[in-house]
């Protein structure tokens, strides 16, 4: 078995949380109690703005505290801030879809903000009325979006994940006794959906949704361990998963899943950044790079994928932060 992060919510603070065992506990996690990514409900707000000369460039997405920040990819793993996003209690998770739509889970207000790329004015914003959001990935088969809601809408577990249809809102309600508090989801290319949770015990599983299928299936994991495993997402055949185990470096294990077994057959290590949060994948082929942001450090690191050297890193407009999304 393996821990995942956890999450918990303290007064106004959102607190996603890496972790530390139960103390006399047999290998599971219990409350949120090591190192912190924090998002203050009630923060500061300001006015949102964007550089109309970067609307035709591709755009990054960075979820920090308050608001979300945007930036300009200028080529050589260079990004330039080009705009800033304001009236979130919490934004977290993010995804894009092939549009170029980006997809903000805001935890507080219960809700998804869709914008359009480049637009400082919301698309839409979906009611999340099935609980409270934390991630969100869009099925680039059939253009839904699945959204891992941590709790149920009043705040207590267990939580649920939810697929709506696009653009219409609709939701479909997916729960498993196993998948008691939801964290972070991901589709992969065939539209097959995987979310990582907390059970009742706080011992972390990961499990799939088969496209077509109505239940999850619990993966046994083989291979190796994982510590504690943060945001997912899918490359090709593999699932990728960040970890937050070591104290000064973080990680991103990739799965290979092969029917209901989920197998560790590499792990990246991330030399500059300590507390991972939800990463993301830029270009392709050999020229492909994680984006990786540090909670802690307030920063961007770059790496090479899958080799995890070191790219470079970017810090303007940020303030711990979160969520991630490209929109081209």
């Amino acid at each position: 078995m393996f821990a995942l992060r956890s999450l918990a919510v303290v007064g106004t603070l959102m607190l996603l949380a890496a972790c530390t065992p139960s103390p006399g506990g047999s290998g599971g996690f219990g409350p949120a109690t090591g190192t912190s990514l924090v998002h203050t409900a009630n923060a500061s707000r300001g006015k949102s703005w964007f550089n109309a000369a970067a609307q035709q460039s591709t755009l990054l997405y960075v979820s920090n505290t308050g608001g979300v920040t945007v930036y300009a990819y200028g080529g050589n793993n260079s990004f330039t801030l080009v705009g800033e996003l304001f009236g979130f209690q919490t934004p977290a998770g993010e995804c894009s879809d092939a549009r170029g739509n980006v997809f903000i889970t805001d935890e507080a207000a219960r809700a998804i903000v869709e914008y359009g790329h480049g637009s400082i004015t919301p698309k839409a914003v979906i009611p999340d009325t099935q609980g409270q959001p934390l991630s969100c990935a869009i099925d680039r088969t059939t253009g839904h979006m699945a959204v891992t809601n941590y709790s149920d809408p009043s705040g207590a577990e267990p939580g649920n994940i939810v697929v709506y249809t696009l653009p219409s809102g609709t939701a479909t309600e997916y729960s498993d006794s196993h998948l008691y508090e939801p964290l972070y989801c991901a589709f992969d290319r065939k539209g097959n959906l995987f979310a990582n949770a907390y059970d009742d015990t706080f011992h972390g599983v990961l499990g799939e949704l088969r496209k077509g299928n109505s239940n999850f299936t619990i993966l046994t994991l083989s291979g190796g361990t994982l510590n504690i495993p943060g945001w997912v997402l899918t490359k090709g055949t593999q699932l990728l998963m960040g970890d937050l185990y070591d104290p000064k470096t973080s990680s991103i294990y990739q799965l290979s899943v092969r029917g209901s077994t989920a197998t560790v057959v590499g792990k990246i290590a991330l030399s500059d950044t300590q507390t991972l949060a939800q990463f993301t994948l830029f270009g392709s082929g050999s020229a492909t790079a994680i984006i990786a942001p540090d909670n802690d450090y307030s920063n961007v690191q770059i790496y090479s994928f899958p080799g995890g050297s070191s790219l470079g890193s970017f810090t303007n407009g940020l303030s711990q932060p979160i969520g991630t999304a490209i929109s081209e």
